[in-house]
């Protein structure tokens, strides 16, 4: 009997999953997050797009991208008036009604004004940095929650990285040390159905795609994106030591079910930061990472080496997972 895969999905999370254009994860609490990532690049016909690269390049190299750097979260600060501004303002206040000719009553209001403009540059400095320490405080016990793996602020940080770069990944819940990571790949459609070669005169040649190449292919594309996720995770968090990521895929019209699952899991492995950061990249594919560095690995294999659909009966952790996905 194959050993549970346990993960931790957090009550109430709910991930709504577009093929094409990422995730986004609801049922979150609102906390304070001390990082953002950039945005992605935008997807170009190399193959750029993080959901579904257009190039063989692109797929082959997915887990070797780098994590995009996260930095902290700088707080948008209303500016304080300057004295000059405030002197003006004053002086228009403590002049109106007074006649041109009421000279020394001006004179008076003018330094009147200047009094009152600085006694509320001081009130509203004061009051700007009282602000600004708050903020720079909540910000420090933020990150000081992350960095201990609070499982809210985990999930809103990386709701809040992920969804800036577009990714297709979201974490549902934290255990611990432990992420859980849903990773949503399209279906093998999104492959070439030919592809470029060089023939024995030098020529350049298209072949079309053998159904053995298509599914080496798109064993890349599934590895690739859960690697790729799972290191951007881990940079983005620096307390996590381990993800159990689960890739899914949506369901065709025919395995559609009243009760049933609302994806399909094709793949589910557990990546440790350790593992990862032992690994020679440009040596390894993304299948090998999931084969070499993975543990509690489950794929099922279909026709011609392809990804099938795992069986859920006896993966009640896996099959509550898939249910939380909606497309």
């Amino acid at each position: 009997m194959t050993p549970f895969f346990t993960v931790r999905v957090r009550p109430q999370v709910r991930v709504h999953a577009d093929p094409a254009r990422g995730c986004r994860v609801s049922g979150l609490a609102r906390v304070p997050v001390p990082v953002a990532a950039p945005p992605a690049p935008a997807a170009t016909s190399t193959g750029a797009s993080l959901v579904a690269p257009t190039s063989l390049v692109a797929l082959g190299s997915l887990h070797r991208r780098p994590p995009r750097p996260v930095a902290p979260v700088v707080p948008d600060w209303a500016p304080v008036p300057g004295l000059a501004e405030l002197v003006r303002d004053a002086r228009r206040e403590q002049v109106d009604g007074l006649g041109w000719f009421q000279v020394g009553r001006r004179v008076r209001a003018a330094a009147r004004a200047r009094a009152v403009a600085t006694q509320r540059a001081a009130v509203l400095a004061a009051a700007a940095e009282h602000r600004r320490s708050e903020d720079r405080s909540g910000l420090a016990r933020a990150y000081e929650r992350l960095v201990v793996n609070d499982e809210e602020t985990v999930l809103a940080t990386l709701a809040r990285v992920l969804g800036e770069m577009g990714s297709p990944a979201a974490a549902v819940g934290v255990d611990h040390r432990e992420l859980t990571l849903v990773v949503v790949v399209p279906d093998v459609s999104v492959l070439p159905e030919e592809y470029p070669v060089t023939g024995p005169g030098g020529n350049l040649e298209v072949r079309p795609v053998t159904a053995g190449l298509a599914g080496e292919w798109y064993r890349q594309l599934v590895a690739g994106q859960a690697v790729l996720a799972t290191r951007q995770a881990f940079a983005a968090c620096p307390g996590l030591d381990l993800a159990a990521v689960v890739v899914v895929r949506q369901p065709a019209p025919r395995r559609e079910h009243a009760g049933g699952p609302g994806a399909d899991v094709l793949l589910a492995t557990r990546l440790s930061r350790s593992r990862l950061d032992r690994l020679h990249w440009a040596a390894v594919t993304a299948w090998d990472v999931v084969e070499t560095a993975g543990d509690q690995t489950l794929v099922a294999a279909g026709e011609a080496g392809a990804l099938a659909p795992l069986d859920l009966g006896d993966q009640p952790g896996l099959a509550d997972l898939a249910a939380a996905v909606e497309f």
